[in-house]
């Protein structure tokens, strides 16, 4: 993973202070707020929140976890558990010790939780990366 922080005129794959990992760009707030404030923000910088599509992108919430404790993610409850762009979630993905606790995910260190969307965290703003 590469963090692009020059403000020089060369072209980057992705924007000042996001992080390029395979052809995604990656935003990681240093602020914390609730899971709606979160997504407006991600849209404001033409993204989305963070939506996990396989192992690998699995693995890159885990390892930024360690850094920021727990985060928002595009994952929320209408009547089930559905990514923000439409895709199905894999329930197995929940860490073991997740309740029902609200209809909002974040990611911590152990895996995936439910927690009331009222709660202030970090989260992670994902958009396709340049032309490389």
């Amino acid at each position: 993973m590469q963090l692009f922080n020059s403000t020089r005129g060369d072209t980057r794959p992705c924007p000042e202070w996001w992080m390029l990992h395979r052809d995604k760009c990656y935003y990681f707030s240093t602020n914390k707020t609730t899971w709606n404030k979160s997504e407006e923000d991600c849209i404001s910088r033409g993204a989305q929140l963070i939506v996990v599509e396989d192992q690998e992108d699995l693995d890159l919430l885990r390892q930024q976890s360690r850094v920021h404790l727990s985060f928002w993610i595009g994952l929320r409850r209408k009547e089930a558990w559905e990514w923000i762009n439409g895709q199905a979630f894999n329930p197995s993905w929940f860490s073991s010790d997740s309740t029902d606790r609200g209809d909002c995910a974040c990611q911590t260190v152990v895996g995936i939780h439910s927690v009331i969307c009222s709660k202030n965290q970090h989260w992670i703003c994902q958009k396709g990366a340049a032309d490389m």
